[in-house]
């Protein structure tokens, strides 16, 4: 069972038709991010502050206080409210909020177990199906037969709960983004889906109502492939054996390039006892007609590395080069030059340009990652060749690719070379790390916050003495790997500190433009301008913050802090309604009266 489909434009009429023609379209069973949403219904934060987690001694709507009697009660009511309104639902989401800042107070935590989860977190697990066990229990008298969905998900809630019973009308989404995003289950080079497997056996002893949701392709490649067929092929009949119920995909609308992966999940999910090559040959002869072996050859070529690569793939980026090898992309294109010899049909051939033009958006961003030494007027060739790549695959139709989203994540590797040219400030003084467990150091003012002092030394994460030093980063490339810098991996922040000048006696109004991994403030002559606390990739642009800049020179403080994995960010000023490089703006590591 197909349970959902997010970012597939699922409002529209064409993606409603492929549903329907692909014997996908029964109502989705709930989840998604539905706590504090449910109690606010009933109980606002800004009117019941007490109901919601106390996190760091402050009541927060990041979710809610889950052994509050009152919030339970308040629920409860609203969920029965809600059912009354629909009583056909089959499910209701009371997954937690997408964040693992849980309720510190001591009832709460008086209900952990003490296990560390999975993705290195101490778990919370236990008290939230204590929580959910006291909903079931009070929506069964009017309900008896509705499902309560949760998610397995996040550094802190992955695992099952260690000792509370689970009542039998909880539903669990076990999602993979713990997990390897390249390969699927089954696949015997990778012990990361491995793992996966193993937790989905654990949740099936607890409970019959076990889905899987699922990430295809990975949440960051911009329209880029990700070739996941295959992967569907091996790990959903795996699935059905372990009496999994159904899968929540998490997709992109850029069909283009990710149909042959969305359509095997849906036609294996309808019978996974199917043959996956007739399904895939099926596929290819039905819309490639005479061209059907050669597109079987480039799909082939591109999944033939891919599929065997060895280590973990994380969300994000940066190693996305390395799942290609030469020769697979070599093959690719030999094959799609075979299909020019071939006759076809018009629509076909329209089909054709579709793979064609997914095809060098693909091979020009690897083109930009993997070039030695390019010329500036090298590196904008590729560039114009990508941005073209996507202005005619998006022309053709705008369900073929996502253009703004590709625009947005491969405008990282253009950050890669010729920072400078392009206006990113890649030279910072650094101070840390400092720690971030749980990103608590986020909102934790450290000595960088409350003095710059060049010569000062501070005790950093784990005891060790951090002082101020200059980054390390290319002068050709935007993002600065604090992950590099620091060699660390995991619940750490730091500090990167630069001085803006703006020439003559006005202030100018201008962008700060910043991308980062994982949680940021920016301070502004030590007025904090921004302030975003969550776990997310670094793409170029991500945060647009309006500021004015005196005339002089100000002091710009970054405070970047890391959830896990990568850690790193960019930052450029432009002009408000431009990426262009203000007249007059120059940044240094350099202080006032050294320069």
């Amino acid at each position: 069972r197909m349970i959902n489909c997010y970012g597939l434009t699922g409002s529209g009429e064409d993606y409603q038709l492929w549903l329907k023609r692909n014997r996908c379209y029964r109502p989705p069973l709930n989840d998604g991010h539905n706590l504090t949403r449910t109690l606010e219904r009933e109980a606002a934060y800004e009117d019941r502050p007490d109901l919601y987690a106390l996190i760091q001694g402050e009541r927060k709507k990041t979710q809610i206080c889950t052994s509050n009697p009152e919030a339970v009660e308040l629920v409860i009511r609203s969920v029965n409210k809600y059912l009354d309104k629909h009583p056909d639902l089959e499910c209701y989401s009371l997954c937690p909020d997408d964040n693992w800042d849980f309720c510190e107070c001591e009832n709460c935590r008086a209900l952990d177990t003490g296990h560390i989860d999975r993705g290195g977190l101490p778990s919370i697990s236990d008290r939230y199906q204590v929580f959910l066990n006291q909903v079931l229990e009070g929506i069964s008298k009017k309900h008896p037969d509705t499902l309560i969905s949760t998610y397995s998900y996040n550094p802190n809630h992955t695992d099952p709960p260690q000792e509370t019973p689970v009542h039998p009308n909880t539903a669990v989404f076990v999602t993979t983004n713990n997990f390897c995003s390249a390969h699927g289950s089954g696949n015997p080079h990778c012990p990361s889906r491995a793992d996966f497997v193993s937790l989905l056996k654990e949740w099936r002893t607890l409970t019959d109502h076990v889905y899987i949701y699922d990430y295809d392709p990975e949440p960051y490649c911009g329209g880029l492939p990700w070739p996941m067929r295959a992967a569907h092929s091996t790990a959903i009949p795996i699935y059905r054996e372990l009496g999994v119920k159904g899968l929540a995909l998490h997709g992109q609308n850029s069909w283009a390039v990710y149909f042959p992966a969305y359509y095997m999940a849906a036609q294996l999910l309808w019978d996974s006892s199917a043959d996956p090559e007739e399904v895939y040959w099926d596929m290819l002869n039905r819309f490639f007609g005479e061209a059907a072996g050669p597109m079987r050859e480039y799909y082939d070529s591109l999944e033939s590395s891919f599929l065997t690569f060895e280590e973990r793939a994380a969300w994000g980026m940066d190693d996305y080069p390395k799942y290609f090898s030469s020769d697979s992309v070599m093959k690719a294109k030999e094959a799609l030059e075979k299909v020019n010899q071939i006759p076809v049909s018009d629509r076909i051939q329209d089909r054709i340009s579709m793979v064609k033009h997914s095809f060098d958006l693909f091979d020009s961003y690897l083109q930009i990652r993997r070039m030695e030494n390019p010329t500036y007027e090298e590196f904008q060739r590729e560039s114009d060749r990508l941005q073209g790549a996507v202005d005619g695959l998006s022309g053709m139709d705008p369900n073929l690719l996502n253009a703004d989203y590709a625009r947005e994540k491969l405008g990282i590797a253009l950050g890669e070379r010729f920072a400078r040219e392009q206006g990113f400030i890649n030279q910072w003084l650094l101070c840390g790390p400092f720690d971030n467990l749980g990103m608590d150091g986020h909102d934790r003012v450290y000595p960088p916050e409350e003095e710059i002092d060049l010569k000062g030394s501070y005790k950093g994460k784990n005891g060790v003495t951090v002082s101020w030093r200059p980054n390390r980063t290319s002068s050709d490339q935007a993002y600065i790997d604090l992950r590099k810098e620091y060699k660390q991996n995991e619940w750490v922040c730091a500090y990167a500190l630069c001085w803006v000048t703006v020439e003559g006696d006005e202030p100018k109004e201008v962008v700060f433009r910043l991308g980062n991994n994982d949680t940021s403030k920016v301070f502004l002559n030590g007025e904090k301008v921004w302030d975003q606390r969550g776990a997310r990739v670094a793409s170029v642009d991500d945060d647009i913050i309006a500021v004015t800049l005196p005339p002089g020179t100000s002091t710009v403080l970054l405070k970047i802090g890391q959830a896990g994995l990568n850690w790193g960010l960019y930052f450029r000023i432009t002009e408000p309604d431009s990426r262009q490089t203000p007249k007059g703006v120059s940044a240094t590591i350099d202080p006032p009266g050294a320069q």
